[in-house]
C-alpha cells in the first residue's frame, strides 16, 4: 500500500509561539486517518501547513513522492491533495450546481484565446455538468441542483463542500472537522458518503475531528496532538487506553480526582 503523505519534523512558530513543533506522521494510501487532540493542540495549524496555507519554519512534507512544503495551495491541489474547511464555504446566492462547477479544473474559458473555440468550451461545460450531477447524486443532493445554496442546512452544506472538493479530482482529501455542528442523522449520512467516495474513487482521507465516537468508528489509524506535536498514534482502540492521551485531554483535572 505504501504512504501517500509523509510529514517529518515540521515546526512553525507565530511571534515566538509554537503552533507545531517537530510534528511527524505518515498516512497510508487508501486509509481513513484522524488527528485528534485538545483545543490548541496544533491540529488546524498542521492542516494549514500540509495544504500550503502557511509554510513551515523547518521540516519536510512529501505528498506522493513530491516535496510540497514550499508549494502554493493551488499547486498542491493540482497534485491531488485537496482540503475542505470547518465552516463549509458556499456562495449562498449561487445555485448548488453553480457552486460545484466553480471547482471544475482546466476550464478552457480561463484562457483568452479560447473565445475563438466555442465548441471546446461547450464540450467542457457539458462534461463538467455531467460530472457535477454525478457527484451530487453520490452525496445525496441531486434534488437541490437548481436551489440556492443558501437554503441548505449546515450538514447539507458540508455535503456540497465535499462534492465540490471532489470536482478537483483529488487522490487525498483533508477534512477539517467534517462533523462539527451537524445533527446525528446527517453525521451518519456524511460517514456513509465518505465510505462510498473512498471505495468509488480510491481516496485517502485525513480528518481533524472532535467527535471521538465517530472518529473511532471510521478511522484506520488515529494520531493524537498536544502542544503542537504528535504524542501518540495507533489503532482506535489503543488510543482510548493510552495514558499519555488521557493526560493530554484531562490534565490536572484527572490528577486531582
Amino acid at each position: 500500500m505504501g504512504n501517500i503523505l509523509e510529514v517529518k519534523n515540521v515546526s512553525k512558530a507565530f511571534a515566538g509561539v509554537r503552533a507545531c513543533e517537530n510534528a511527524t506522521l505518515s498516512i497510508k494510501r487508501g486509509s481513513v486517518t484522524s488527528i485528534i487532540g485538545p483545543n490548541g493542540a496544533g491540529k488546524t495549524s498542521l492542516f494549514n501547513l500540509i495544504s500550503g496555507a502557511i509554510r513551515p519554519d523547518s521540516g519536510s512534507i512529501t505528498f506522493n513522492g513530491t516535496e510540497i512544503s514550499k508549494k502554493r495551495p493551488h499547486d498542491i491541489s493540482r497534485l491531488g491533495l485537496v482540503r475542505t474547511f470547518q465552516g463549509a464555504k458556499v456562495i449562498r446566492r449561487l445555485s448548488v450546481m453553480e457552486n460545484i462547477l466553480l471547482a471544475a479544473q482546466d476550464n478552457p474559458g480561463d484562457r483568452l484565446w479560447r473565445v475563438l473555440t466555442p465548441r471546446v468550451r461547450k464540450r467542457f461545460e457539458d462534461q463538467a455538468e455531467e460530472r457535477a450531477l454525478e457527484l451530487l447524486k453520490q452525496v445525496g443532493l441531486e434534488s437541490f441542483v437548481d436551489s440556492y445554496a443558501g437554503i441548505l442546512s449546515g450538514g447539507q452544506r458540508k455535503l456540497l463542500d465535499l462534492a465540490r472538493a471532489m470536482m478537483a479530482n483529488p487522490t487525498m482529501l483533508l477534512l477539517d472537522e467534517p462533523f462539527a455542528g451537524v445533527n446525528p442523522a446527517l453525521v451518519e449520512k456524511l460517514v456513509e458518503v465518505l465510505q462510498t467516495l473512498k471505495a468509488k474513487h480510491s481516496l485517502t482521507f485525513l480528518l481533524v475531528e472532535h467527535d471521538l465516537e465517530t472518529v473511532m468508528n471510521i478511522s484506520d489509524e488515529v494520531f493524537v496532538m498536544a502542544q503542537g506535536t504528535v504524542i501518540a498514534s495507533g489503532l482506535p482502540d489503543s488510543i482510548y487506553e493510552n495514558e499519555v492521551v488521557i493526560d493530554a485531554y484531562l490534565g490536572s483535572r484527572r490528577k486531582s480526582s
